[in-house]
């Protein structure tokens, strides 16, 4: 039980990586220069932003520049997604894998029917 508990911490830490990587990484494939927005956002936004974004009609700084201003960051924040994401899903089958392999050694095997 000891590894199967170990695996799906390790799928849940992995996912909630991941879910974090995806807060950062969607807003900032919308980020624009301020020097991009209408009028109407312009007056909203300070000329010193690195960027900004328009979130749900709101227009706020977003500090880490454009995909263009910052590509290395941004794809290191889209292969921390992808690396997390792979390994929640690889943890998890893991757990699944060793839970049925402690519980067939305990000789509680289990068979479901599928039942219409």
């Amino acid at each position: 039980m000891k590894k199967t508990l170990q695996y799906t911490l390790l799928a849940l830490v992995s996912w909630g990586v991941a879910i974090y990587g995806f807060t950062v990484i969607a807003p900032w494939t919308t980020a624009v220069p301020v020097s991009h927005l209408d009028a109407l956002q312009q007056a909203n936004a300070n000329e010193n932003w690195r960027s900004a974004i328009v979130d749900h009609g709101k227009v706020k700084e977003w500090s880490k520049g454009t995909i263009g201003m910052n590509p290395s960051g941004f794809w290191t924040y889209v292969s921390i997604l992808g690396t997390c994401a792979v390994s929640a899903i690889f943890f998890a089958a893991r757990s699944v894998k060793s839970h049925k392999t402690e519980r067939d050694r305990e000789g509680d095997r289990i068979v479901h029917r599928a039942s219409f």
